[in-house]
């Protein structure tokens, strides 16, 4: 640990190092910056000045031909009036006069024309070298500005790369440390719990044997007032009008509860019609209307789990934190309230935002709804806080709580505080609401309709104000009756100044125990004598096995009724064809009647007979008559066909009725096996559910200790993290320290020595 710890110092030491090194380099690397600036203005300045010279030059050139020009015109001019003058001798001198002004002239102008000659070049000359030693000095700091930004970049690199490895040795040395503490603290508690197990074992086992027997030659089969744990699920002895008193105030909280459930409700509603008034963002208002009008799925639960909380209230029981169960399913209603809160917010801020962006929105109204919008997240704010102690205050009615019982008063101190800003919370948005009301009705866009919701929101907020005030008023004169403990006692021992110490299923217990004693009480119903239930249960048996031979007989019926069946239908045939026979009979007989008593008819059919007696049947205008030989085979192989048929047909369907009551009986007999396996299904389902639930909540339990962990952890590491943090800056500050006095303590060695110096000499 010494070698870390020393390995630390060293780079945090480093570190500080650079970290004092990195301003230097940029403070240089800035006034390099700076300077090339200058550098490059200064240029710019001398570039305009160099223009204007070359400007002036060019002007004096151009001036410069002029001149020569009219030199050459001059002389010319001289050389003319030369000549002149020696044809001329006798005329007078203004010429010469004028030639000579104006050879002052010419000459003037010459040297100044020189003079300005020599002016250009030095000026280009100084120009020149002036420009060189700029570009020199320009391309020297250059070089030196990419040289620091280089060394700038390396350093910055470099203290990067040693902040990261100081960062991941610092993790890894963190890391270490908690293990290295978890393993000292599992050590030491193991070596402690092992060593106390070694030296109370003797002893308790001497004393527990001790009191085994005393026990046992007492005739006592249980003693629970030995042990706080076992003696907390006896019913303790308590204050009769206390609880009397916990009953009448938390009647009287149910009151404020419906209250306090109808105004949000109505404010719900009525925020719901205004959303359906505003013409704004259409998206936003429809989600946000669907979810306003889910209000009473949220809201009806916590007034239904308040008065179930009323109802397990009584007079005959001790209700304490530990006890009152029915505050878990409220604080889940309540906090289902507070999510269903968070779920509105963002869409109520985003149709703020929209009535904001509308075109007949005024800076007034908009400010207004920045107010509005802060109001609402200060009221969500304050709801989740009371949702947060009113989750604290039903956690003691858990078996597993963690809570310890000195938490409680300060939690219902807190409780009232929360209560008290959420009520000044709902006051807020009530102030705003109204005033942005106000600015919005002045507005030529608003109808009568939006005017009406508006007051009726502003109506419902008042009453939710005041609703809220009566729960902190009320919450606030009750605290010091909610912190105050409660007198009672328990089985052989006396409770602890702080309250009674109860386990949560002694109320559960208390229940069960006086259902038992109303059953025992009740007077018991008629039951069937021994020796008739035996009769009865030899008569189910005689009947089981009469069954089987009921069966058989079934079969057998079944089979009769089967060949029954089969000769019925037969016989049925047998008369259809009987009666089809006779009445075929009765018209050929009619016909032949009718033929002989034709005359011509029957002469034709006579003649026909004699002369072709064995033909084919002979046709005529009255019909067809065959023999009468044929006519009786024909009849009897087609009866005999029909027979066949129909013979046939009654055993196929003989065999299928079979099938089917065979299929049928066979069906029956699977239904039934079904049917008995479907019950048994039904309870490992309603088992399975049991199981399921429990998982559920032993999952939900591993989910609480899970975040409860993760919290604690993430506080240790955020304070571990400020303590390093905070080390690091004492390092450093010390070693600048240590520096500024080295530094003076040097500066005060010098003018010291050399005064010694000065008396030596």
């Amino acid at each position: 640990m010494t070698d870390i710890q020393a390995k630390y110092q060293k780079l945090a030491a480093e570190y500080a190092k650079l970290r004092a090194q990195v301003p230097i380099l940029k403070k240089a690397v800035v006034d390099e910056q700076n300077s090339n600036e200058e550098l490059k203005e200064s240029l710019k300045s001398k570039e305009l000045t160099v223009r204007k010279y070359e400007q002036e030059i060019d002007s004096l050139s151009f001036r410069n031909q002029q001149l020569a020009s009219r030199v050459g015109v001059l002389q010319d001019d001289l050389n003319d009036a030369g000549k002149n003058k020696k044809h001329k001798k006798g005329t007078p001198d203004p010429p010469a006069r004028e030639s000579s002004v104006i050879g002052e002239e010419l000459q003037s102008k010459i040297e100044e024309n020189a003079r300005l000659h020599k002016q250009v070049y030095e000026a280009d000359a100084e120009y020149k070298e002036r420009v060189n030693v700029l570009q020199d000095r320009l391309s020297q700091l250059e070089s030196e500005a990419s040289r620091h930004a280089n060394v700038l970049k390396e350093a910055q690199l470099s203290s990067q790369r040693q902040i990261d490895k100081l960062t991941d040795d610092c993790v890894q040395l963190k890391l270490q440390l908690q293990k290295y503490q978890r393993d000292a603290k599992d050590a030491v508690s193991m070596a402690q719990s092992l060593e106390h197990e070694l030296h109370t074992t003797q002893v308790e086992l001497g004393s527990e044997l001790v009191k085994a027997k005393s026990t046992i030659l007492n005739k006592v089969a249980f003693d629970d007032t030995e042990d706080a744990a076992l003696n907390s699920l006896n019913l303790p002895c308590y204050d009769r009008k206390h609880q009397m008193q916990t009953r009448e105030v938390v009647h009287q909280v149910k009151t404020i509860v419906k209250d306090l459930v109808q105004f949000y409700s109505n404010y719900y509603t009525y925020c719901e019609q205004r959303v359906g008034n505003i013409q704004s963002d259409e998206d936003v208002n429809q989600k946000l209307g669907c979810h306003l009008h889910e209000n009473l799925s949220v809201l009806k639960p916590i007034e239904y789990a308040f008065n179930n909380f009323c109802d397990s209230v009584h007079e005959d029981a001790l209700t304490t934190l530990e006890t009152a169960k029915g505050i878990r399913d409220f604080a889940g209603a309540f906090h289902q309230l507070a999510i269903y809160s968070s779920k509105l917010l963002p869409y109520q801020l985003l149709s703020l935002e929209a009535e904001s962006a509308m075109s007949a929105c005024t800076a007034s109204l908009e400010a207004k709804n920045s107010d509005l919008s802060q109001s609402l997240r200060q009221a969500d704010a304050a709801l989740n806080k009371v949702d947060s102690y009113l989750q604290l205050l039903a956690a003691p009615s858990d078996i597993d709580s963690q809570i310890p019982r000195s938490s409680h008063n300060a939690i219902l101190s807190n409780m009232s505080d929360a209560l008290s800003s959420f009520h000044d919370s709902l006051k807020e948005l009530s102030k705003q609401f109204n005033a942005k009301v106000s600015l919005e009705h002045q507005l030529p866009t608003a109808s009568h309709k939006l005017k009406v919701t508006d007051e009726c929101i502003v109506a419902a907020l008042i009453n939710l104000t005041g609703t809220a005030r009566k729960l902190t008023t009320f919450f606030s004169g009750n605290l010091e009756f909610f912190c105050c403990p409660v007198a009672c006692s328990s089985l052989g021992c006396r409770v602890l100044p702080s309250g009674p110490i109860i386990h949560p299923a002694v109320e559960g217990f208390r229940q069960q125990s006086a259902e038992y004693m109303s059953l025992i009480n009740s007077p018991c119903s008629e039951s069937v004598p021994y020796q008739c239930a035996i009769q009865n249960r030899k008569t189910i048996y005689s009947s089981t096995e009469s069954r089987e031979s009921l069966a058989q007989q079934v079969t057998n019926l079944q089979e009769k009724l089967s060949q029954a069946e089969q000769d019925k239908e037969h016989w049925r045939l047998e008369s259809q064809l009987l009666q089809m026979r006779l009445e075929k009979e009765t018209q050929k007989a009619n016909d032949l009647m009718k033929k002989f008593e034709g005359g011509d008819g029957c002469h034709s059919v006579s003649v026909t007979n004699n002369q072709v007696p064995g033909g084919p049947p002979d046709a005529s205008i009255l019909g067809e008559i065959e023999r009468s030989g044929d006519i009786a085979d024909d009849a009897d192989g087609r009866e005999s066909l029909i027979r066949e048929h129909y013979t046939q047909r009654i055993a196929d369907i003989t065999t299928k009725l079979q099938m089917a009551d065979s299929k049928a009986v066979h069906f029956h007999a699977e239904c039934r096996a079904l049917h008995r396996r479907l019950r048994l299904l039904e309870q490992e389902q309603q088992t399975g559910r049991g199981e399921a639930s429990q998982s559920m909540q032993t999952i939900a339990q591993l989910k609480d200790e899970l975040q409860t962990t993760t919290k604690s952890y993430e506080g240790q590491l955020s304070m571990m993290s400020e303590h390093l943090a905070n080390m690091n800056e004492k390092l450093t500050t010390q070693k600048d320290e240590i520096d500024a006095l080295k530094y003076q303590a040097q500066n005060s060695a010098k003018p010291t020595k050399r005064g010694i110096g000065k008396l030596v000499r």
